[in-house]
């Protein structure tokens, strides 16, 4: 590489490291091609570069993370919908990523899913909102989890977003909304999936 590209690659990666010390998150393409002053298609080229020399990682089209600071970011596929009403088949469609600061959000395997429906809308939780649930496959009661159910016609699986308790009867557990006109779902051999630990949302 000559050495007035290399010099604007280490340009760059610095340029990463201090945007994502200042504001937790990693800057865009457009904002990296803006500091070097080079076309976006250029930018993109030097961070192929950085990546292949390990210095700095993609996820997905948004992401970066640097070798310097990957302790603290991380991404969480965006993986489909999940039901804040009746439970709707389960489908794992990664749509995208979510930075994740783990300062903020502690340690732990992510991921993010669009709720749909009102059944959490007195815990906040609103139809399109996005919730980022921690990768579990067990829960306390009271927590709010993501929960795969068998349906009850058939053998599909499906998944809800709900409050989790135990029952008295062994392999039973009881599935509550947060929505004072819903019932509870009663279920047998409950499969979770892990647990709801913020909601992003757009303001209104």
């Amino acid at each position: 590489m000559r050495p007035k590209n290399n010099e604007t690659k280490m340009q760059i990666y610095e340029f990463i490291n201090e945007y994502i010390n200042e504001h937790r998150t990693s800057p865009s393409v457009r904002e990296i091609a803006s500091v070097v002053n080079c076309s976006i298609s250029t930018a993109y080229k030097f961070l192929v570069r950085l990546d292949e020399e390990g210095l700095i990682e993609r996820c997905g089209r948004r992401h970066i993370t640097s070798s310097v600071n990957s302790w603290s970011m991380d991404c969480a596929p965006i993986v489909g919908m999940v039901a804040c009403g009746q439970p709707i088949t389960a489908i794992e469609n990664i749509q995208g990523y979510l930075p994740i600061n783990k300062e903020y959000f502690g340690a732990g395997d992510y991921m993010a899913l669009i709720a749909e429906g009102k059944s959490m809308i007195n815990v906040g939780i609103d139809n399109g909102d996005l919730v980022v649930v921690r990768r579990q496959n067990t829960a306390e009661d009271g927590q709010i989890v993501v929960a795969m159910v068998q349906n009850e016609y058939d053998s599909e699986c499906s998944a809800t977003l709900k409050r989790f308790f135990h029952t008295e009867k062994r392999n039973v557990f009881r599935l509550c909304p947060e929505n004072d006109e819903m019932d509870d779902i009663i279920v047998n051999n409950v499969e979770i999936l892990g647990v709801a630990v913020k909601v992003l949302k757009d303001l209104k």
